[in-house]
């Protein structure tokens, strides 16, 4: 759908530089007028007149002005307001998944579909931060389901990141650590392991995966152990050593997920999409290539 001079509203808001919510948020005050609604890949998408567009970026400075007027007259003070200000948390992060599904009618199909799972995918990870243990196996398929359907054309590379060694000390060894009193990280650095000792050469790497489109760039990391078991090996893959730290907000490889966060996107509803995008990739790998 593209009706003859109108725009949509990704490019509306590319125009007046502002975002997908604030367009929405013009509408609602009655400064801009949807002319068309069309139907997009992810959700109903909404055209306007250009004519109309170009007249308002002469006064969107002033407009923006009333906008942060408005946000300072009602900026919550003190613990009386504390649960509006959890209420405009959450209606934060809900415009932004708003924008961010929209943001994808104007992605070519199976990028778009690769992005989608990408954005749930980033909030299971911090759910299972959180303490939920268990969703590390729905990341799991959820990588394995995009490794084998997608690639670098759709927006997903891989790389390895080199942890290095870990070193399990034989019984004997043990016992003398333990006569001398220390721990074993130290007893193998003075007096290195013995040949009964074994050693995992990749206990601590990491396979990284990376989905990246427009302005969109997601990276999810899974245990080598684990990851190796359906991706394989690491050969042939950019390669880069494991940092001393990586941290997301001050939480090793990926941090909890925010209240606001957790209220606006249920875990339900995460899981469901995971589900949904898992089923309809193998339903699409079981249809016969000719057919499609």
């Amino acid at each position: 759908m593209n009706p003859h001079g109108t725009m949509p509203a990704f490019e509306v808001a590319k125009k007046l530089g502002i975002s997908l919510a604030e367009v929405r948020l013009l509408v609602r005050e009655g400064r801009l007028c949807v002319t068309a609604i069309g139907d997009g890949k992810y959700g109903k998408e909404l055209w306007f007149s250009r004519e109309e567009v170009e007249k308002l970026a002469a006064v969107m400075p002033e407009v923006k002005k009333s906008w942060q007027n408005k946000r300072t007259l009602n900026r919550p003070k003190g613990n009386t307001t504390v649960s509006l200000a959890s209420m405009i948390k959450v209606r934060k992060v809900r415009y932004q998944e708003e924008d961010f599904l929209e943001s994808l009618n104007l992605m070519p199909e199976r990028m778009a579909v690769l992005l989608r799972a990408a954005y749930y995918l980033f909030h299971l990870n911090h759910y299972a931060k959180a303490g939920h243990q268990h969703l590390y196996m729905l990341k799991g398929q959820v990588l394995r389901t995009m490794t084998r359907n997608f690639g670098v054309e759709d927006g997903l590379s891989a790389g390895f990141v080199d942890g290095g060694s870990r070193v399990l000390l034989c019984p004997s060894c043990r016992r003398e650590a333990n006569a001398l009193g220390q721990d074993y990280k130290t007893y193998i650095l003075a007096a290195g392991k013995c040949k009964k000792c074994r050693e995992d050469h990749h206990y601590y790497s990491l396979f990284e995966f990376r989905v990246t489109a427009g302005d969109h760039s997601f990276t999810f990391h899974s245990p080598y152990p684990v990851c190796c078991k359906w991706f394989g090996s690491h050969e042939g893959l950019p390669s880069r050593p494991r940092e001393p730290v990586e941290r997301e907000d001050g939480f090793s490889f990926g941090r909890p997920i925010l209240v606001a966060e957790a209220r606006a996107i249920p875990l339900d509803k995460v899981v469901a999409e995971l589900q949904v995008f898992i089923r309809n990739e193998e339903r699409q790998n079981a249809v016969p290539r000719e057919t499609r």
